[in-house]
């Protein structure tokens, strides 16, 4: 499947940002993520369960995981969920990472 985006303005840097649709638990709803093409995993955060009615804490076998900057570690969950783009959806491997409050991974 192939798609075209475009990149947004993100200070002063531009970012491949698109448009997603999130289904989970009867809850849909549209998203903009960043495109990681390279990352081992698709990560988001965990208020984005919280409206999913994931509940993290219920999900097994935590994940240590980090960002570019020293002693920047988190946690998280791995989870199916249905994502897509322009109604097209499948059931991908999502992590939701812990709810820090702003905290700086360095991504």
């Amino acid at each position: 499947m192939r798609h075209k985006f475009s990149y947004v303005k993100a200070g002063i840097w531009y970012r491949p940002v698109i448009p997603v649709t999130l289904r989970c638990n009867k809850i849909e709803f549209n998203y903009l993520a960043l495109l990681d093409s390279g990352a081992d995993f698709n990560i988001f955060h965990g208020d984005i369960a919280q409206i999913l009615k994931i509940d993290i804490n219920k999900l097994k076998n935590p994940v240590k995981f980090a960002g570019i900057k020293q002693r920047a570690v988190g946690l998280g969950y791995f989870t199916s969920i249905d994502i897509g783009i322009n109604n097209n959806l499948r059931i991908l491997l999502l992590f939701f990472q812990e709810r820090y409050p702003k905290m700086d991974m360095g991504f």
